[in-house]
């Protein structure tokens, strides 16, 4: 039974586009026949090739629903002018930075920062199965300050990888990877222009906005935005630190899906993650 929904389920991923309740439908069917595939597979979705684990908790609605972050997707492009400039901080398998790229046909610049070396590897075969134009893959971290920092895996979610800058302090710590931030970035690039920063750092996105001060009220890019309590926590700050922070700046703030307006006195449900839009007002 278990070898038939697995089969089933596999040509349901590969020959049924996307539609709305694909992501739900497949991973009821996969929870209820104990369905589970893992290990790398190079597979066709949306009309692009991926490298892909479907073991892997941020790889596998690709894999088995033929999309993510749908709703998302389509504010960061409706964000990104032909010939824009777009910031995506932590780019994992590249989805966001090649699904931007293809859609504006490769007249673009996607400075994208993935520090982890196997997450990174992966992103950049998926640059070379879609001979994508228009991305520029940055091993780079972001923060508040230059310097060094340590990558903290999770196994089968390297979504949830993230930053100790503690650690590369330690005796007999290892070199780690290399910070920067972004308004330094801009500086050494020459960028006269930014139209979108996508951020999803696992908890370092108000380092990288600290970072990255002048530079957004330069520019004062869309900020497509993670807010999760519990990694924002773990780095010393919290989401109202992150909203008021933005608020500051002039930006007003909604959840992506559904549309609610997020304020320093009206945040999201405590505990609950969301991503939110920010334009400057």
């Amino acid at each position: 039974m278990r070898a038939a929904a697995q089969a089933i389920l596999l040509w349901y991923a590969r020959n049924v586009p996307y539609h709305r309740g694909k992501q739900r439908l497949s991973q009821r069917l996969r929870r209820i026949f104990q369905v589970s595939l893992e290990g790398e597979y190079v597979e066709r979705r949306g009309g692009l090739w991926w490298s892909i684990d479907p073991g892997d908790y941020i790889q596998q609605d690709l894999f088995w629903s033929s999309a993510k972050d749908a709703a998302e997707i389509r504010e960061a492009v409706r964000a990104m002018p032909k010939g824009g400039v777009m910031f995506d901080l932590g780019a994992n398998f590249g989805y966001y930075a090649i699904k931007i790229a293809t859609a504006l046909e490769g007249d673009c610049c996607i400075y994208a920062f993935e520090p982890n070396p196997p997450t990174m590897r992966r992103f950049r075969k998926n640059l070379e199965l879609n001979s994508t134009r228009g991305v520029y893959p940055c091993e780079t971290g972001l923060s508040d300050v230059p310097g060094r920092a340590f990558v903290v895996e999770q196994p089968a979610h390297s979504g949830a990888a993230y930053l100790d800058q503690a650690v590369i302090t330690a005796p007999g710590a290892p070199a780690g990877i290399q910070l920067a931030t972004l308004d330094l970035f801009f500086e050494q690039h020459n960028i006269d222009r930014l139209d979108l920063i996508k951020m999803d750092i696992e908890g370092a996105e108000l380092r990288a906005l600290r970072g990255g001060i002048e530079s957004i009220r330069r520019f004062r890019p869309v900020i497509l935005i993670e807010l999760n309590p519990d990694t924002l926590e773990r780095d010393g700050c919290s989401v109202r630190d992150v909203v008021v922070f933005l608020e500051d700046l002039g930006y007003a703030l909604h959840t992506v899906r559904p549309r609610v307006r997020i304020t320093r006195d009206h945040l999201p449900p405590r505990r609950e993650i969301v991503n939110a839009v920010c334009r400057a007002v």
